[in-house]
């Protein structure tokens, strides 16, 4: 089997701990490479499974990034994870969806876009700091921090974002810089790891490139509970999720449900690659 894991050109050459999966299943017997998602000089159908890894700039190309996916679905080649999953999961209006379905989600106000911001919903609510960010981002991509005395402020930068596209504005969680963020990564719907990421002092993003530091981690059964819940709400198992959030002493809120390229944290638990490529191969190896 010819496997692409896909990326970006930033990082044509994947993660140095991603790196190790090529010859991973290379001693399976499968044909692994790097390929970027956006190289015109790609052969697609050459490859029988493409495994999404690091397209960490998809988000700036993103009707680019939806016609590769469509280009992919057209050519019948299978995804991992599936188009449907990352289609719905690239905008995160997803979470409206998984607080329908019963999921503690961050308390979260859903704009649309729109030609008239208004900011001034945080007065009737007991949030006294939010975070702006918009629906299609990652890597803390536009994510401010605000309180009640820079409404005005925040709405004259966001003004014109808003009207290309749909932004989240949600609670500030004082937890991530007292506790941080955890992350539970699943395979298979099967818990493998978790990280804690705690962001650096003074800061709210926990990304290594706002200086945040990880470290492994592990959840409260009733986290763990949680999470295994969140991914039962989906029809299709995802072979890769990481499930993103804050723990308080009485509640798991979840942050986001990160299904498209998630970083797995090979380089903090690397024994966990070996259980990432047996997933992949258990799922697909008979199927294609």
């Amino acid at each position: 089997m010819k496997i692409g894991l896909v990326t970006c050109k930033e990082i044509e050459t994947l993660l140095e701990a991603d790196q190790d999966l090529i010859k991973l299943f290379g001693y399976k017997n499968h044909d692994a490479m790097a390929v970027v998602w956006n190289d015109m000089t790609v052969d697609w159908p050459s490859f029988d499974l493409l495994i999404i890894r690091s397209t960490w700039d998809y988000y700036l190309h993103f009707e680019a990034f939806e016609k590769w996916l469509m280009l992919i679905n057209n050519l019948n080649i299978t995804l991992c994870n599936t188009v449907e999953i990352i289609s719905e999961n690239s905008h995160k209006f997803y979470l409206k969806n998984l607080q329908k379905k019963g999921v503690q989600i961050i308390p979260t106000e859903f704009l649309d876009k729109t030609d008239h911001l208004d900011l001034s919903l945080i007065h009737d609510k007991d949030w006294q700091t939010a975070i702006i960010k918009p629906a299609v981002s990652a890597g803390s991509f536009m994510t401010e921090k605000f309180n009640k005395k820079d409404i005005l402020s925040t709405t004259a930068k966001y003004t014109q974002i808003v009207k290309t596209c749909d932004l989240l504005v949600q609670k500030f969680m004082p937890e991530i810089e007292l506790f941080g963020e955890v992350s539970l990564i699943f395979f298979g719907g099967v818990f493998s790891h978790a990280v804690k990421k705690m962001p650096h002092t003074g800061d709210f993003r926990v990304q290594v490139q706002f200086g945040g530091q990880y470290a492994r981690f592990s959840p409260k059964p009733s986290t763990l509970q949680i999470a295994e819940n969140i991914l039962n709400t989906y029809t299709v198992t995802p072979i890769y999720a990481r499930i993103d959030g804050i723990e308080t002493a009485s509640q798991f809120y979840l942050m986001e449900v990160e299904l498209i390229e998630p970083d797995l944290y090979f380089n903090i638990v690397p024994e966990a690659k070996g259980r990432f490529v047996d997933c992949v191969l258990e799922r697909y190896s008979t199927r294609i």
